[in-house]
């Protein structure tokens, strides 16, 4: 897996940041998104997230996600994520976090 910025997809406001993930996001995926997600925090443009083609997640993906929102927030840049599958709901459910990336905005 390695994320990338979709070029397909049209940013929701002019200046916005549009992402797509892949199909995985499992620990030998991880320090590869994580490289992909730390140099979208450089800027300061809202950031939105796909994850509707994300499939097959575990706890460290889920971690990624949970500690890229709170860097962001920290940052004040916002975050949206849209188009999550329900494989996403069931590992954030079973992690007791099913809100946390729901409407994720930062400052």
């Amino acid at each position: 897996m390695s994320p990338q910025t979709d070029p397909e997809r049209e940013p929701a406001v002019p200046g916005d940041t549009a992402m797509a993930f892949g199909a995985s996001l499992r620990i030998q995926d991880v320090a590869a998104g994580h490289r992909w997600l730390e140099q979208s925090l450089r800027g300061s443009a809202p950031i939105r997230i796909d994850l509707s083609q994300l499939i097959d997640i575990d706890s460290a993906g889920v971690q990624l996600l949970v500690a890229y929102c709170r860097e962001a927030a920290r940052l004040g840049i916002d975050v949206h994520f849209f188009g999550a599958a329900q494989a996403l709901h069931d590992a954030l459910k079973l992690l007791g976090l099913s809100g946390a990336l729901t409407g994720h905005a930062g400052r």
